[in-house]
């Protein structure tokens, strides 16, 4: 309850994690948990490439969200890539370098500012509205990513002004796993990472020791939700 959850609600993972580290922030007042980076939005002009003033705010995150898709980001390097992505503004652009002229174009895209927190996560945007159906609903697609992630910088493209920041080394240490196919139910299960090469499965109050590693696990879970989808009918 110290997070304002009832405990009988359920909750997204990702959801919760940012209101458990807004709840350590309140009762602690650090606001360096360990987990919090910025980033910036970044506006350009397409005509002279100048940037908007509110470009050079600074916005604070605990974890990155990636896209999930079977073809442009099934893996963690290319979700990337498309998080990072200029992206093209058609509408008109007022830009305070050319002004009073209006320009139409700019360009808009998410720029991660150094340092980078102690403890790097990613939330997959698994969950997505479906305009057809009018309904949200879970992106099943494979998704693979590293044990290990060597340069961070390098992967998020980082804007860096001091050459003497520490690249740190990422290693995998835990993965949040969703069980079913609905985006409004299903059950969380967490794998963990105790020393060196131990690891453990927490389901709710049951914990047990993965002896092939965290993969082993995952690719279970993926075989019990496929096992429940609902089958097509070949005759529809």
């Amino acid at each position: 309850r110290a997070c304002g959850v009832n405990p009988p609600t359920q909750q997204d993972a990702s959801e919760f994690f940012k209101l458990l580290v807004g709840a350590v922030d309140d009762s602690s007042g650090d606001a360096n948990v360990g987990c919090r980076g910025t980033m910036r939005y970044v506006t350009t002009c397409a005509a002279c490439g100048h940037e908007s003033e509110a470009s050079s705010r600074e916005h604070a995150w605990t974890d990155i969200d990636v896209g999930v898709n079977a073809r442009s980001a099934s893996t963690l390097a290319r979700a990337v890539d498309v998080l990072l992505a200029e992206e093209t503004l058609d509408a008109e652009y007022a830009c305070a370098t050319c002004a009073p002229i209006k320009t139409i174009g700019a360009t808009r895209c998410v720029r991660f500012q150094a340092p980078l927190p102690e403890t790097l996560m990613f939330t997959l945007s698994r969950f997505v509205f479906d305009y057809e159906t009018m309904a949200r609903k879970k992106v099943c697609d494979a998704f693979s990513f590293p044990t290990v992630i060597e340069d961070a910088y390098a992967l998020l493209r980082v804007d860096e002004d001091d050459d003497s920041i520490e690249h740190r080394r990422y290693e995998l240490t835990s993965v949040i796993l969703h069980k079913g196919t609905a985006a409004e139910s299903g059950h969380y299960v967490a794998l963990c990472r105790d020393g060196a090469d131990a690891w453990f499965r927490f389901d709710d109050h049951v914990v047990e020791e993965l002896e092939a590693g965290p993969f082993s696990a995952a690719k279970r879970e993926d075989t019990e939700t496929a096992s429940k989808k609902p089958k097509k009918n070949p005759t529809a």
